[in-house]
């Protein structure tokens, strides 16, 4: 029951930064680096502290990210869809 809600958890946070990056999107190459690597530590810690597994916890943060970069266009157009 927890790998469900780990990937949810996962998603929400990564459909969040895809959120960041959409409004920041002036920002320098650089400082898109630096959020997406907070990012990537954030999910990863809450991976391995729900899942008690840091091999597990890795392997769960990478698809989960993989997945919300392959989904990116669609998730930014479900938001424009909203907020215009």
């Amino acid at each position: 029951m927890k790998w469900p809600m780990i990937i949810f958890l996962q998603c929400f946070m990564w459909g969040g930064y895809l959120l960041v990056e959409w409004i920041s999107e002036k920002d320098s190459l650089q400082a898109k680096l630096i959020l997406l690597g907070v990012f990537l530590y954030i999910a990863y810690i809450v991976a391995a502290s729900l899942s008690q597994s840091k091999k597990i916890a890795l392997f769960v943060t990478a698809a989960t990210a993989a997945a919300a970069f392959l989904c990116k266009d669609e998730f930014l157009l479900l938001i424009r869809t909203f907020i215009y």
